[in-house]
């Protein structure tokens, strides 16, 4: 699923078909990529995402998913967002 994440894409849907389509099958993936259009959207599939986590690996990979992306966010801004000091 690429693109603008919109509710018409029916991502809550896919996520729990694919959640029901993994436990049958461990062999399948799904990527998902794109900005979320809707901040509703993003608040209701944050958890579905969390869940998927779950679904594929340890409760402890959350918190290596959420360490792995602050960190690239930090170096992002690092290189991103220019000094300000004279």
């Amino acid at each position: 699923m690429f693109g603008y994440l919109r509710e018409s894409k029916r991502l809550p849907t896919v996520l729990e078909a694919f959640a029901d389509l993994r436990r049958e099958n461990q062999r399948t993936a799904l990527l998902v990529a794109g900005e979320f259009v809707s901040t509703d959207l993003e608040r209701a599939v944050g958890p579905l995402m969390g869940g998927l986590i779950l679904l594929l690996s340890h409760w402890r990979v959350s918190f290596l998913v959420l360490a792995v992306f602050a960190a690239a966010m930090t170096v992002a801004v690092a290189f991103a967002v220019p000094e300000t000091l004279p």
